[in-house]
C-alpha cells in the first residue's frame, strides 16, 4: 500500500470512528453555532479555548456580554449557549438585526427544540427557553460576565442568569 493510500484509509476510518461513536448531529453541531456566531455578528464576537477553558465575548461596543466554561471540551456546548442566550436571552438593542437573520433564527429554534425534547417537560416557549439555558448553564458550568471598558482599564461583573431569566417574555416573531 502506497503511502496516499494508507493516508486516506486511516483518515476513512477515522470518521467512521468519529460518526460512531457520536451521534451524527453532535458531530456536525460541534462547529455549527460557532461558525453562526461568526459568520452573523462577525467581530463583535470572540471565541478562544485555552488552557482555562472556553470563552465567548460579544462586544457590540465598550461593554460585553462574557461567557465562559471551565470545561475545555465545552466549546461546542458554550456556542450552543451563546446562541440562545443572545437570541432569546441579551438585551443588546445591536441584536435586533442578529435576531431578524433566517439563520440565527433557524438554529437558535433547532438548539430550542432538541433541547425542549430532550430535558425540558415546559407547555410554554418562554419555560422551553429558560430550562434549556438553565440546563446548558448548569451542565457545562458556564458563568456569564458583564465587561465594560472604562479608560481602557478592563472591569468584570458577574452576571445573574436567573435575573436575566425573570426579563423573559414570549419572544416577538
Amino acid at each position: 500500500m502506497n503511502p496516499y493510500s494508507f493516508q486516506v484509509v486511516m483518515k476513512v476510518g477515522l470518521l467512521v470512528f468519529l460518526f460512531h461513536i457520536l451521534p451524527l448531529e453532535q458531530t456536525l453541531a460541534a462547529s455549527d453555532s460557532t461558525a453562526l456566531l461568526k459568520k452573523t455578528l462577525g467581530d463583535a464576537i470572540n471565541v478562544r479555548l485555552d488552557s482555562t477553558g472556553v470563552s465567548a465575548e460579544y462586544c457590540p461596543d465598550n461593554t460585553c456580554e462574557v461567557f465562559r466554561s471551565p470545561n475545555t471540551q465545552a466549546k461546542s456546548p458554550l456556542a450552543d449557549f451563546v446562541v440562545l442566550y443572545l437570541y432569546y436571552v441579551s438585551d443588546y438593542a445591536a441584536l435586533s438585526e442578529f435576531r431578524k437573520m433566517p439563520e440565527a433564527t433557524q438554529a437558535a429554534e433547532r438548539l430550542l427544540s432538541q433541547l425542549g425534547k430532550r430535558v425540558c417537560d415546559s407547555a410554554s416557549q418562554v419555560e422551553t427557553i429558560k430550562c434549556a439555558v438553565r440546563h446548558l448553564c448548569k451542565h457545562h458550568n458556564i458563568s456569564l460576565l458583564f465587561v465594560r471598558y472604562d479608560e481602557n482599564v478592563r472591569s468584570e461583573v458577574p452576571k445573574s442568569l436567573e435575573q436575566d431569566l425573570s426579563r423573559l417574555k414570549q419572544p416577538e416573531k
